[in-house]
């Protein structure tokens, strides 16, 4: 596409944005990929030739056992599978094929021709018709590799597919699952729909099975988990990878399209709606996988076909302090007539079914609004008032504020709000602890709108060298890229706008940097978290309407700079929102 093209398109989108016609600007920005071809990259001569000369020279190259389970294949699709394995660039393979006693007499004739022409190779036939997770252990049961790889009969490989694999796997032995991105084939052999995942995300994967194709896992540990269930058929694989993922986290992602999945009438490639029990075979999944790992909750549906909600209980009901930094500053809208904090203060104590808080807040006397305003705390039958933490020239940039009422805090939790916070969903408290139950996660923040009704925040990104806001200004139904507006998910940073952490953590990385007066302080603390082996995670289901009344000052140039010397390195790609999106620069905002 020459750039001319790409401006008009661009422009065109970001019309019908503004507009707030989603489904069209969807349509007209990511045209060449959303049901139509897009420019899936083809290797040169030279580079099959590096790839195979570096395949040769890997220390200890892995075995690859592909699994294809086959049935009643359409003999062109079959060929365009076997070729597609013959393909590889790398060439330490098996490939185990079971016939799942197919009934059209071509699937014999042509696997027993690849047979013979390969030795690497393997075919069984089943003697009954045992359906896909039988048939997958069949070929479980031929492979000889220290890794395994899923195939399915109508789809297609990479040529590079088991190189990238072979490369990841010799640069970190202990890993026990990979995975990449992947593409469409349609009818007419076109790729479309790419799907650029995110690095391994906990929380996007109990919303769905999005790692999906090509997954690669360690073969002792598929065979000691005892391969596939045929009780979990047409689930069978996202079953299999909850139960992997309850015994490792050793997992990566390949950040490439390396798998074709073939799209047909009857494929979920095509609509998820072609295999209804699919989703109820996942949720049934999704409820063992909480059994095994001891986590109390409910699965419930998601936002969309083939996602879920995963609700997990909250351990006992322990005490969040809410720390609300303020300048008392007036809501000047007409008919305000009152403080936004007051205003944020009340929206918390009248809508929050969560009653084990308190309220802290960091009242700056400074200001003339701070000077001229009083705080009137409505009373509240069992409720305790804020308590009041006055500061000021002592207490110069945010950051410290922050931290001296993070040192007053008497609960387990915080929770950082601005002052032009109105809660509006009644649980939002709980869904956020609910995050934090994970001591793996080490903050969550929440789904913020704009008074009009438009996206805030959805999580923030640090690529391209400063925070940015993800689908700021989008319309507020907007579902994100495959839906990651509208499910829980592991990101780069949440706005400090509002969010919860778990005291302990919060002092173990050192607080908020008081290198950062008044911005990038959020971002800085979170990238900190992701440091220290943390996961940050976005909630859609914890709510609330963000005034933005302070208008605080845009971030100085000391503070880009202090950002962008700290996390260069991090700032070169975003590994949970794909670059592909990001570069066109309608799905973020600058902060």
């Amino acid at each position: 596409m020459d750039s001319g093209c790409l401006i008009r398109r661009l422009r065109t989108a970001a019309g019908l944005l503004l507009r707030g016609r989603f489904r069209e600007f969807k349509r007209k920005l990511f045209s060449q990929w959303q049901g139509a071809p897009w420019p899936f990259p083809v290797l040169t001569d030279a580079e099959r030739q590096r790839m195979s000369n570096e395949a040769a020279s890997l220390p200890s190259p892995p075995l690859l056992s592909v699994l294809l389970p086959v049935y009643n294949t359409p003999e062109n699709y079959l060929r365009r599978a076997l070729e597609s394995v013959l393909r590889q660039t790398y060439p330490y393979w098996e490939l185990c094929v079971a016939d799942d006693c197919s009934t059209a007499p071509h699937v014999s004739t042509v696997l027993g021709e690849y047979a013979a022409r390969d030795k690497r190779i393997k075919v069984v036939r089943r003697p009954r018709n045992g359906n896909i997770s039988a048939a997958s252990n069949s070929a479980l049961e031929l492979a000889t590799g220290q890794y395994v790889a899923l195939l399915d009969h109508d789809d297609e490989l990479a040529e590079q597919a088991l190189f990238r694999a072979a490369q990841a796997i010799v640069a970190d032995r202990g890993l026990d699952m990979l995975y990449s991105d992947e593409d469409k084939l349609n009818l007419a052999g076109e790729h479309v729909d790419p799907f650029f995942k995110p690095d391994w995300s906990p929380e996007y994967f109990l919303s769905c099975m999005y790692t999906c194709h090509v997954g690669v896992y360690r073969a002792s540990l598929l065979k000691e988990l005892g391969g596939f269930r045929s009780e979990y058929d047409s689930a069978q694989d996202y079953d299999l990878v909850l139960r992997l993922t309850a015994r490792t986290s050793r997992i990566q992602h390949i950040p490439e399209v390396l798998y074709h999945w073939r799209v047909s009438p009857s494929s979920t490639a095509l609509n998820y709606r072609a295999k209804p029990q699919a989703h109820l075979v996942a949720r049934r999944a999704l409820e063992n996988y909480l059994q095994i790992t001891g986590r109390k909750g409910t699965v419930e549906s998601g936002p969309a076909p083939g996602f879920h909600r995963v609700r997990l209980e909250v351990a006992g009901r322990p005490k969040v302090s809410i720390i609300i930094p303020t300048v008392c500053r007036a809501d000047a809208r007409p008919r305000a007539q009152t403080a936004f904090l007051l205003k944020c203060v009340e929206s918390i104590r009248r809508r929050s079914s969560y009653q084990n808080y308190e309220i802290l807040v960091l009242h700056d006397k400074t200001t003339p609004e701070g000077q001229a305003l009083s705080l009137p705390w409505p009373k509240r039958a069992g409720q305790p008032s804020p308590q009041v933490i006055e500061c000021g020239r002592t207490h110069k940039s945010l950051p410290c504020k922050l931290n001296l009422a993070a040192e007053k805090a008497s609960g387990p939790y915080l929770l950082f709000l601005h002052d032009d916070i109105e809660v509006t969903t009644p649980d939002w408290i709980e869904c956020l602890l609910e995050c934090l139950q994970d001591q793996g996660v080490g903050a969550a923040g929440a789904k913020l709108f704009l008074p009009d009704g438009r996206l805030q925040h959805v999580g923030l990104t640090v690529s391209g060298g400063s925070p940015r806001l993800l689908y700021r200004g989008a319309p507020g139904k907007t579902p994100g890229y495959f839906n990651s507006n509208v499910v829980q998910r592991a990101c780069s940073a949440v706005s400090g706008a509002c969010l919860m952490t778990r005291a302990e953590v919060f002092h173990a990385v050192g607080g908020f940097s008081t290198a950062f007066a008044l911005n990038y302080y959020d971002s800085d603390f979170c990238l900190r978290l992701i440091q220290q082996g943390k996961r940050v995670v976005f909630t859609p289901y914890a709510q609330a309407r963000h005034y933005e009344a302070a208008s605080r000052p845009g971030p100085t140039p000391a503070e880009t700079a202090e950002f962008q010397s700290r996390w260069a390195d991090r700032c070169q790609r975003d590994p949970y929102f794909p670059a592909e999106i990001l570069s066109s620069g309608t799905a973020c905002a600058t902060v």
